[in-house]
């Protein structure tokens, strides 16, 4: 089951989404995310989820993007970033 992202992610959840994302990489599935819901997204989960897609590449797994919702990928566009060429593996459902 994939892990959700808010809609708008608050700081103060970040530890609790850090947690869900360790445990789902120590999984055989790697890290699966659907961001179809997200709006917005602060620096702070922008850096938490670098983070994990480059800790996921170390250890030969991946983490995937399920959805990912137009804010979600300006987000890092807008840092220079391309998320599916640096990141992650996206996934787009009907």
């Amino acid at each position: 089951m994939p892990l959700l992202l808010p809609e708008r992610p608050h700081p103060r959840d970040l530890p609790a989404f850090q947690s869900a994302m360790i445990e789902a990489l120590e999984s055989d599935d790697g890290i699966r995310i659907d961001a179809g819901q997200a709006v917005q997204l602060p620096l702070a989960w922008l850096q938490l989820l670098v983070s994990a897609a480059r800790t996921a590449q170390a250890r030969g797994a991946s983490v995937t993007v399920l959805n990912p919702s137009f804010a979600f990928l300006f987000s890092f566009e807008a840092l220079g970033l391309d998320p599916e060429r640096d990141f992650f593996t996206l996934e787009y459902a009907p």
